[in-house]
Protein backbone atom coordinates (compact mmCIF):
# COMPACT_ATOMS: atom_id res chain seq x y z
CA UNK A 1 0.00 0.00 0.00
CA UNK A 2 2.50 2.28 0.91
CA UNK A 3 4.79 1.62 -2.46
CA UNK A 4 1.52 2.19 -4.42
CA UNK A 5 0.88 5.41 -2.26
CA UNK A 6 4.60 6.60 -2.78
CA UNK A 7 4.48 5.75 -6.62
CA UNK A 8 1.46 8.57 -6.84
CA UNK A 9 3.25 10.66 -5.22
CA UNK A 10 5.66 10.99 -7.58
CA UNK A 11 3.37 11.06 -10.41
CA UNK A 12 0.10 13.10 -9.62
CA UNK A 13 -0.35 16.71 -9.45
CA UNK A 14 0.25 18.54 -6.39
CA UNK A 15 -3.47 19.04 -5.87
CA UNK A 16 -3.48 15.18 -4.47
CA UNK A 17 -0.45 15.61 -2.11
CA UNK A 18 -3.04 16.13 0.88
CA UNK A 19 -4.61 13.47 -0.16
CA UNK A 20 -1.87 10.76 -0.41
CA UNK A 21 -0.60 12.51 2.95
CA UNK A 22 -3.88 11.49 4.65
CA UNK A 23 -3.94 8.05 3.61
CA UNK A 24 -0.51 7.66 4.23
CA UNK A 25 -1.58 8.42 7.58
CA UNK A 26 -4.30 6.16 8.25
CA UNK A 27 -2.16 3.38 7.15
CA UNK A 28 -0.17 3.70 10.07
CA UNK A 29 -2.50 2.85 12.62
CA UNK A 30 -4.25 -0.03 11.03
CA UNK A 31 -3.12 -3.10 12.95
CA UNK A 32 -1.61 -5.38 10.51
CA UNK A 33 -0.64 -8.03 13.54
CA UNK A 34 -3.95 -8.48 13.71
CA UNK A 35 -4.56 -9.31 10.25
CA UNK A 36 -1.75 -11.86 10.45
CA UNK A 37 -3.02 -13.77 13.06
CA UNK A 38 -6.63 -13.80 10.60
CA UNK A 39 -4.10 -15.10 8.17
CA UNK A 40 -1.90 -17.51 11.02
CA UNK A 41 -5.49 -19.42 12.40
CA UNK A 42 -6.82 -19.86 8.88
CA UNK A 43 -3.92 -21.49 7.91
CA UNK A 44 -3.52 -23.38 11.05
CA UNK A 45 -7.40 -24.72 10.75
CA UNK A 46 -9.25 -23.41 7.98
CA UNK A 47 -11.32 -21.05 10.07
CA UNK A 48 -10.79 -17.80 11.73
CA UNK A 49 -12.38 -15.79 14.98
CA UNK A 50 -11.95 -12.28 14.26
CA UNK A 51 -11.30 -9.94 17.05
CA UNK A 52 -12.34 -6.56 17.61
CA UNK A 53 -9.18 -5.53 16.97
CA UNK A 54 -8.89 -7.37 14.08
CA UNK A 55 -12.35 -6.20 12.44
CA UNK A 56 -11.38 -2.48 12.73
CA UNK A 57 -8.36 -3.19 10.43
CA UNK A 58 -9.97 -5.22 8.19
CA UNK A 59 -13.09 -2.16 7.80
CA UNK A 60 -9.98 0.40 7.76
CA UNK A 61 -7.95 -1.67 5.16
CA UNK A 62 -11.34 -1.54 2.95
CA UNK A 63 -11.82 2.06 3.19
CA UNK A 64 -8.05 2.69 2.54
CA UNK A 65 -7.83 0.47 -0.57
CA UNK A 66 -10.95 2.32 -2.25
CA UNK A 67 -9.72 5.52 -1.57
CA UNK A 68 -6.68 4.18 -3.48
CA UNK A 69 -8.69 3.10 -6.07
CA UNK A 70 -10.09 6.67 -6.08
CA UNK A 71 -7.38 8.38 -5.86
CA UNK A 72 -5.51 6.09 -8.79
CA UNK A 73 -8.43 7.25 -10.97
CA UNK A 74 -8.17 10.99 -10.45
CA UNK A 75 -4.43 10.55 -10.89
CA UNK A 76 -5.40 9.35 -14.42
CA UNK A 77 -7.89 12.12 -15.14
CA UNK A 78 -4.85 14.61 -14.04
CA UNK A 79 -2.61 12.71 -16.43
CA UNK A 80 -5.30 13.20 -19.44
CA UNK A 81 -5.68 16.99 -18.10
CA UNK A 82 -2.45 17.23 -18.59
CA UNK A 83 -2.06 15.24 -22.17
CA UNK A 84 -4.81 18.28 -22.90
CA UNK A 85 -3.61 21.29 -21.70
CA UNK A 86 -0.08 20.53 -23.08
CA UNK A 87 -0.56 18.63 -26.58
CA UNK A 88 -4.45 18.48 -27.57
CA UNK A 89 -5.65 22.22 -26.70
CA UNK A 90 -2.54 24.29 -28.57
CA UNK A 91 -3.22 21.40 -31.52
CA UNK A 92 -6.49 22.20 -31.60
CA UNK A 93 -6.25 26.17 -30.91
CA UNK A 94 -3.57 26.47 -33.63
CA UNK A 95 -6.14 24.58 -36.51
CA UNK A 96 -9.27 25.95 -35.47
CA UNK A 97 -8.01 29.52 -35.91
CA UNK A 98 -7.01 28.43 -39.52
CA UNK A 99 -10.39 26.33 -39.97
CA UNK A 100 -12.66 29.24 -39.08
CA UNK A 101 -10.48 32.03 -41.57
CA UNK A 102 -10.91 29.53 -44.48
CA UNK A 103 -14.17 28.50 -43.59
CA UNK A 104 -15.11 32.24 -43.33
CA UNK A 105 -13.09 33.37 -46.34
CA UNK A 106 -15.26 31.02 -48.19
CA UNK A 107 -18.83 32.03 -47.17
CA UNK A 108 -18.14 35.98 -47.85
CA UNK A 109 -16.54 35.17 -51.15
CA UNK A 110 -19.70 33.24 -52.39
CA UNK A 111 -21.92 35.63 -50.79
CA UNK A 112 -20.17 38.64 -52.15
CA UNK A 113 -18.86 37.34 -55.20
CA UNK A 114 -15.30 38.06 -54.24
CA UNK A 115 -16.20 42.27 -53.86
CA UNK A 116 -13.68 43.43 -51.36
CA UNK A 117 -15.72 46.59 -50.20
CA UNK A 118 -18.78 44.71 -49.55
CA UNK A 119 -16.62 41.79 -47.33
CA UNK A 120 -15.03 44.42 -45.04
CA UNK A 121 -17.89 46.23 -44.36
CA UNK A 122 -20.04 43.08 -43.70
CA UNK A 123 -17.37 42.12 -41.05
CA UNK A 124 -17.00 45.21 -39.78
CA UNK A 125 -19.99 46.99 -39.19
CA UNK A 126 -20.78 46.46 -35.83
CA UNK A 127 -17.20 47.98 -35.15
CA UNK A 128 -18.25 51.21 -36.78
CA UNK A 129 -19.37 52.98 -33.30
CA UNK A 130 -16.45 52.35 -31.66
CA UNK A 131 -14.44 53.38 -34.84
CA UNK A 132 -16.47 56.77 -34.69
CA UNK A 133 -15.14 57.09 -31.08
CA UNK A 134 -11.78 56.44 -32.25
CA UNK A 135 -11.85 58.96 -34.89
CA UNK A 136 -13.39 61.76 -32.16
CA UNK A 137 -10.30 61.14 -30.03
CA UNK A 138 -11.81 59.41 -27.28
CA UNK A 139 -10.04 56.46 -27.62
CA UNK A 140 -6.38 55.64 -27.61
CA UNK A 141 -5.92 52.97 -29.91
CA UNK A 142 -5.64 51.56 -33.55
CA UNK A 143 -7.62 48.24 -34.84
CA UNK A 144 -7.14 46.44 -31.37
CA UNK A 145 -8.86 48.66 -29.32
CA UNK A 146 -11.54 49.91 -31.64
CA UNK A 147 -12.33 45.95 -31.48
CA UNK A 148 -12.31 46.04 -27.61
CA UNK A 149 -14.16 48.70 -27.59
CA UNK A 150 -16.85 47.21 -30.10
CA UNK A 151 -17.23 44.26 -27.82
CA UNK A 152 -17.92 45.81 -24.78
CA UNK A 153 -20.52 48.08 -26.74
CA UNK A 154 -22.45 44.86 -27.28
CA UNK A 155 -21.51 43.05 -24.04
CA UNK A 156 -22.94 46.47 -21.80
CA UNK A 157 -25.49 46.58 -24.55
CA UNK A 158 -29.52 47.34 -22.71
CA UNK A 159 -31.18 44.42 -24.66
CA UNK A 160 -30.04 40.59 -25.18
CA UNK A 161 -28.39 40.29 -28.33
CA UNK A 162 -30.42 38.72 -30.87
CA UNK A 163 -29.42 36.12 -33.72
CA UNK A 164 -30.68 39.46 -35.74
CA UNK A 165 -27.73 41.66 -34.42
CA UNK A 166 -25.27 39.68 -34.12
CA UNK A 167 -21.92 40.26 -36.67
CA UNK A 168 -21.37 37.72 -38.83
CA UNK A 169 -18.13 37.62 -37.31
CA UNK A 170 -19.57 36.45 -33.91
CA UNK A 171 -22.46 34.45 -35.27
CA UNK A 172 -21.03 31.19 -33.15
CA UNK A 173 -20.47 33.18 -29.78
CA UNK A 174 -24.27 35.34 -29.75
CA UNK A 175 -25.09 33.14 -26.93
CA UNK A 176 -21.77 33.49 -24.97
CA UNK A 177 -22.54 37.60 -25.25
CA UNK A 178 -25.86 36.94 -24.03
CA UNK A 179 -24.22 34.92 -20.96
CA UNK A 180 -21.83 37.95 -20.30
CA UNK A 181 -24.64 40.87 -20.95
CA UNK A 182 -26.72 38.72 -18.17
CA UNK A 183 -23.40 38.55 -16.04
CA UNK A 184 -22.88 41.89 -15.71
CA UNK A 185 -25.85 43.09 -15.01
CA UNK A 186 -25.87 40.70 -12.11
CA UNK A 187 -22.82 41.72 -10.41
CA UNK A 188 -23.81 45.44 -11.10
CA UNK A 189 -27.09 44.80 -9.58
CA UNK A 190 -25.83 43.06 -7.16
CA UNK A 191 -23.18 45.92 -6.14
CA UNK A 192 -25.46 48.04 -6.12
CA UNK A 193 -28.16 46.98 -3.99
CA UNK A 194 -25.47 45.65 -1.59
CA UNK A 195 -24.19 49.40 -1.59
CA UNK A 196 -27.81 50.04 -0.81
CA UNK A 197 -28.47 47.60 2.16
CA UNK A 198 -25.23 49.02 4.01
CA UNK A 199 -26.03 52.32 3.24
CA UNK A 200 -29.52 51.97 5.00
CA UNK A 201 -28.08 50.11 7.91
CA UNK A 202 -25.12 52.55 8.32
CA UNK A 203 -27.97 54.94 8.81
CA UNK A 204 -29.48 52.96 11.25
CA UNK A 205 -26.17 53.24 13.47
CA UNK A 206 -25.86 49.60 13.44
CA UNK A 207 -21.94 48.32 11.59
CA UNK A 208 -21.76 46.06 8.43
CA UNK A 209 -19.20 43.38 8.47
CA UNK A 210 -20.88 41.04 5.93
CA UNK A 211 -20.63 42.78 2.22
CA UNK A 212 -19.63 39.92 0.59
CA UNK A 213 -22.34 37.68 1.85
CA UNK A 214 -25.05 39.88 1.45
CA UNK A 215 -23.36 40.60 -2.02
CA UNK A 216 -23.01 36.46 -2.80
CA UNK A 217 -26.72 36.12 -1.85
CA UNK A 218 -28.00 38.97 -4.34
CA UNK A 219 -25.72 37.47 -7.03
CA UNK A 220 -27.67 34.22 -6.81
CA UNK A 221 -30.96 36.02 -6.55
CA UNK A 222 -30.27 37.54 -9.61
CA UNK A 223 -28.67 34.36 -11.55
CA UNK A 224 -32.00 32.68 -10.97
CA UNK A 225 -34.46 31.74 -13.84
CA UNK A 226 -37.36 32.66 -12.03
CA UNK A 227 -36.20 36.04 -9.86
CA UNK A 228 -38.76 38.56 -9.67
CA UNK A 229 -38.48 42.01 -7.85
CA UNK A 230 -40.18 40.77 -4.56
CA UNK A 231 -37.56 38.61 -3.97
CA UNK A 232 -35.38 40.79 -4.21
CA UNK A 233 -36.65 43.71 -2.23
CA UNK A 234 -37.23 40.91 0.15
CA UNK A 235 -33.42 39.86 0.63
CA UNK A 236 -32.43 43.66 0.39
CA UNK A 237 -35.20 44.28 3.43
CA UNK A 238 -33.59 41.12 5.46
CA UNK A 239 -30.31 42.61 4.69
CA UNK A 240 -31.26 46.45 5.92
CA UNK A 241 -33.46 46.05 7.87
CA UNK A 242 -35.57 49.34 6.61
CA UNK A 243 -38.77 47.74 5.38
CA UNK A 244 -40.45 51.41 4.84
CA UNK A 245 -38.40 52.94 2.28
CA UNK A 246 -36.75 49.51 0.93
CA UNK A 247 -39.72 48.56 -1.50
CA UNK A 248 -39.29 51.89 -2.98
CA UNK A 249 -35.61 52.30 -3.12
CA UNK A 250 -34.96 48.82 -4.73
CA UNK A 251 -36.70 49.46 -8.15
CA UNK A 252 -35.04 53.01 -8.66
CA UNK A 253 -31.12 51.63 -7.79
CA UNK A 254 -31.71 48.98 -10.29
CA UNK A 255 -33.17 51.73 -12.95
CA UNK A 256 -30.63 52.29 -15.90
CA UNK A 257 -31.55 56.10 -15.74
CA UNK A 258 -30.58 56.06 -12.16
CA UNK A 259 -27.01 58.41 -12.25
CA UNK A 260 -25.57 56.18 -9.40
CA UNK A 261 -25.94 52.65 -11.08
CA UNK A 262 -24.97 54.52 -14.61
CA UNK A 263 -21.75 55.80 -12.92
CA UNK A 264 -21.63 52.19 -11.48
CA UNK A 265 -21.64 50.68 -15.27
CA UNK A 266 -19.25 53.31 -16.54
CA UNK A 267 -16.59 52.93 -14.07
CA UNK A 268 -16.86 48.61 -14.78
CA UNK A 269 -16.85 48.86 -18.47
CA UNK A 270 -13.60 51.69 -18.13
CA UNK A 271 -11.99 49.00 -15.59
CA UNK A 272 -12.45 46.25 -18.17
CA UNK A 273 -11.24 48.13 -21.16
CA UNK A 274 -7.81 49.58 -19.55
CA UNK A 275 -7.11 45.69 -18.62
CA UNK A 276 -8.06 44.37 -22.06
CA UNK A 277 -6.40 47.00 -24.08
CA UNK A 278 -2.67 45.77 -22.07
CA UNK A 279 -3.49 43.07 -25.22
CA UNK A 280 -2.24 40.16 -22.67
CA UNK A 281 -2.76 36.87 -23.43
CA UNK A 282 -5.97 35.04 -21.08
CA UNK A 283 -3.75 33.26 -19.01
CA UNK A 284 -0.89 36.21 -18.58
CA UNK A 285 -4.03 38.41 -17.46
CA UNK A 286 -5.17 36.08 -14.97
CA UNK A 287 -1.78 35.67 -13.53
CA UNK A 288 -1.42 39.29 -13.04
CA UNK A 289 -4.74 39.76 -11.67
CA UNK A 290 -4.18 36.81 -9.05
CA UNK A 291 -0.98 38.86 -8.18
CA UNK A 292 -2.00 42.66 -8.06
CA UNK A 293 -5.16 41.18 -6.03
CA UNK A 294 -5.02 44.43 -3.65
CA UNK A 295 -5.03 46.79 -6.38
CA UNK A 296 -7.53 45.40 -8.28
CA UNK A 297 -9.50 45.40 -5.17
CA UNK A 298 -8.89 48.70 -4.50
CA UNK A 299 -9.63 50.03 -7.94
CA UNK A 300 -13.09 47.86 -7.61
CA UNK A 301 -13.69 49.17 -4.46
CA UNK A 302 -13.64 53.36 -5.88
CA UNK A 303 -17.07 52.12 -7.46
CA UNK A 304 -18.13 50.21 -5.10
CA UNK A 305 -17.52 46.58 -6.72
CA UNK A 306 -14.98 44.92 -4.55
CA UNK A 307 -17.83 43.03 -3.39
CA UNK A 308 -17.71 41.00 -5.62
CA UNK A 309 -14.02 41.31 -6.57
CA UNK A 310 -13.53 37.31 -8.04
CA UNK A 311 -17.28 37.36 -9.62
CA UNK A 312 -15.79 40.34 -11.64
CA UNK A 313 -12.35 38.92 -12.62
CA UNK A 314 -14.13 35.58 -13.68
CA UNK A 315 -15.91 37.88 -15.83
CA UNK A 316 -13.05 39.76 -17.25
CA UNK A 317 -11.34 36.41 -18.02
CA UNK A 318 -14.00 35.05 -20.10
CA UNK A 319 -14.32 38.17 -21.68
CA UNK A 320 -10.54 37.94 -22.52
CA UNK A 321 -10.83 34.88 -24.01
CA UNK A 322 -13.68 35.30 -26.16
CA UNK A 323 -11.90 38.54 -27.65
CA UNK A 324 -8.49 36.38 -27.60
CA UNK A 325 -9.95 33.56 -30.22
CA UNK A 326 -11.85 36.51 -31.76
CA UNK A 327 -8.99 38.38 -32.85
CA UNK A 328 -6.88 35.44 -33.62
CA UNK A 329 -9.72 34.68 -36.36
CA UNK A 330 -10.75 37.63 -37.52
CA UNK A 331 -8.60 40.26 -37.13
CA UNK A 332 -7.21 40.08 -40.90
CA UNK A 333 -10.85 41.21 -41.84
CA UNK A 334 -10.97 43.68 -38.94
CA UNK A 335 -7.53 46.01 -39.17
CA UNK A 336 -9.07 46.83 -42.40
CA UNK A 337 -11.31 48.24 -40.92
CA UNK A 338 -12.38 52.26 -42.56
CA UNK A 339 -12.16 54.81 -40.04
CA UNK A 340 -14.53 57.62 -40.32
Amino acid sequence: FRLVLLTARSVCAPIRDDAIDSLLGRLATVDFGALADIHKAAVDDGTAVLSDAAKSSVGQLLEITQEIMQLIRNVRLDALNHQLDTTVRPWLRLHAVEYEQTKMAQMLETRHQGNTQLIIAETTAWMHSAAARESSGQCRLPAKHVFLEAVLDMCFAPTALSVEETPVTWALDQQRIQLLQNELQVLLSASALSALAKALTQKSGVRIDESRRNALELVGILRADDVTMDRIVDAVQRMAGREEVVASLVPKTLAKDDPVFHLMEQQLRRFMLTELDKDEEPGVLARRLEGNSQAVSAALSSFSMAVVHKEVVDLLLRVSRLCSFNWQVYSPWYTKIQLP
